[in-house]
């Protein structure tokens, strides 16, 4: 088993790269916006890519987080699920200073990505609203045709 400082390095670690994950994440949201913005599908399509990349690497680094956090409930005999970053840090008898630092850093970090996303989702909804308007302008509201409010398919040829 491994020793309690071995576990808080491991845990700093893991927080360390929750941290920088996060941080990417603000990024790479903030490119998917000015793609949105300049209308650039190309570099919409490339930073929509790389923010699913970010997002499939978050399994894993709560998996090792976890086995951390079980592995210190072992060590101070206690169940896992009493386990929080504060908690650690108050538990901890040398190091927890810095996972409490960590811990603020993260959840300011998490907040920015929050902000983020709902702007990227009100300005998707946006975006949405103004091409509805123009279709609609286009070719009339939905409640004015029965054949585009029902979906049907029209052959244009018949």
């Amino acid at each position: 088993m491994k020793s309690e400082r071995s576990l808080l390095n491991h845990l700093e670690s893991c927080v360390e790269e929750d941290l920088a994950a996060q941080k990417r994440l603000v990024l790479l949201l903030a490119d998917q916006e000015a793609a949105i913005v300049s209308n650039d599908a190309g570099a919409l399509a490339l930073a929509t890519e790389a923010l699913e990349g970010e997002l499939r690497l978050a399994p894993t680094r709560s998996g090792g987080r976890e086995r951390v956090l079980r592995g210190l409930a072992r060590a101070w005999g206690i169940h896992r699920s009493a386990l929080t970053l504060s908690s650690v840090a108050e538990r901890a008898k040398e190091g927890g200073e810095r996972i409490g630092d960590l811990r603020q850093d993260l959840r300011a970090a998490t907040a920015e990505v929050a902000r983020a996303s709902r702007r990227m989702a009100a300005l998707t909804t946006l975006h949405r609203n103004v091409v509805r308007d123009v279709i609609d302008a286009l070719l009339g509201a939905e409640h004015e045709s029965p054949v585009l409010s029902a979906g049907t398919l029209v052959n244009a040829e018949a």
